[in-house]
């Protein structure tokens, strides 16, 4: 695996570590998208499990993904 971390990529010639330090990684702000939403009216669920419920069911339910086998505790 040392030819695959060590190999150095693109015009920076950087390896794959130095690639995903944070800083080379990009900076993503929603502040504008959450303000133009607001000044709309829109407003957006909170994600929580709740809402990945919900996403995970339909995503079943059209047959992207298996229903689980074994259901899980939320405590260890």
């Amino acid at each position: 695996m040392l030819p695959f971390f060590s190999a150095r990529h693109g015009k920076e010639q950087l390896t794959v570590p130095e690639l995903y330090t944070k800083a080379w990684l990009p900076y993503v702000d929603s502040q504008l998208t959450r303000e133009i939403l607001t000044k709309e009216d829109i407003a957006c669920p909170p994600v929580n499990s709740h809402l990945m419920k919900t996403y995970f069911d339909v995503l079943i339910k059209q047959g992207f993904i298996d229903k689980p086998r074994k259901k899980y505790s939320k405590t260890k």
